[in-house]
């Protein structure tokens, strides 16, 4: 699998960083460099009972992407070299291992790295499932971002009436490993609850947490697919992607909202952002909407951001708008 991202026009009007940006960084950050590259090139096989095996470059998505992932909304979509084996001969259970030694990012570095990546969940309760995972992860030229990282996820629902209760808890632990010469100890926390009613219409109110070490260092996560999370603004985007950019960590209180007006899917989101530790407090607020639907083949959408800050961070509006389809 091959990508090509190439700009339209003028490809000053933004900034795209990483090794194939164009270097205007006086302008709204884009993650979206000019580049071509191999996408995924893997082998794999599938011989063993309820079991798939894969080698080379390939995609890794586990749970909800939070700590590794693809990165499905950028142009150049992440990928990893890597061996990775899944296996659901138990009954309800998923079993999975990948060994990661090089990260393909969506800027287009490739990231020398050594991660053992082990996930385990059981979906045989009536409530939910339940997810226990450890990340272990050593990077060859960033020492200060080596570290281990081990967490408990459950998520389910339940039905009450003609509705369902949708309840998420997820708490990891981050600690320094192999090289790093800091020493550090760093809290994850994922609270969500929610309400589906009336016609496809869900609310729900969620806290994440991305703790901080005495304001020295805070919960970082690399391989995620970071759009997903604090925010279409993508205010946040750098100071997540390493240890030392916010160390002060980072608390979401988001309120989301999701229906459909026809054969149009909606989406509206408020979020509150407060650092964990540290003088700064309040990092601002953002309102983000999207609205998508299909014409035959095509996929049309349109979608905003706008954080409001209260501290140093600018003041940011991102308007995108986009068709799509499949040959």
């Amino acid at each position: 699998e091959f990508e090509d991202i190439s700009p339209v026009g003028n490809g000053e009007t933004f900034f795209a960083p990483g090794p194939f940006g164009n270097g205007v960084t006086d302008r709204p950050l884009v993650a979206d460099p000019d580049v071509t590259e191999v996408n995924q090139a893997y082998i794999s096989y599938s011989g063993f009972s309820d079991t798939v095996a894969k080698y080379g470059r390939q995609r890794i998505v586990y749970d909800n992407a939070r700590f590794i992932g693809d990165v499905v909304w950028r142009q150049n979509r992440q990928s990893y070299d890597a061996f990775s084996v899944n296996n659901t001969s138990l009954s309800d259970t998923s079993l999975s291992y990948s060994f990661i030694t090089n990260q393909n990012n969506v800027v287009g570095a490739n990231i020398d790295v050594d991660v053992h990546s082990i996930n385990a969940s059981y979906s045989g309760f009536s409530a939910g499932k339940l997810t226990a995972y450890a990340y272990l992860s050593d990077f060859e030229a960033a020492n200060a971002n080596d570290n281990d990282t081990f967490g408990l996820r459950f998520s389910g629902a339940s039905p009450v009436a003609a509705n369902k209760i949708l309840y998420t808890a997820e708490f990891a632990r981050q600690s320094d490993s192999d090289d790093n010469p800091n020493s550090f100890d760093h809290d994850y926390v994922f609270l969500e609850g929610g309400l589906t009613f009336g016609p496809g219409i869900t609310a729900k109110i969620a806290y994440e947490l991305l703790g901080s070490d005495n304001n020295r260092t805070a919960f970082f996560t690399p391989f995620a697919t970071l759009f997903k999370f604090q925010g279409y603004a993508d205010v946040f985007l750098a100071p997540t992607a390493n240890s030392t950019g916010l160390p002060g960590g980072i608390e979401d209180t988001a309120f989301t909202l999701t229906g459909k007006a026809g054969k149009v899917n909606l989406y509206a989101a408020y979020h509150d952002f407060n650092s964990d530790e540290g003088p700064i407090g309040n990092y601002g607020d953002e309102i983000d909407l999207k609205a998508t639907t299909a014409f035959g083949k095509f996929t049309v959408g349109a979608q905003y951001a706008a954080f409001n800050s209260d501290s140093a961070f600018p003041d940011v509006d991102k308007f995108w708008l986009w068709v799509g389809t499949k040959i």
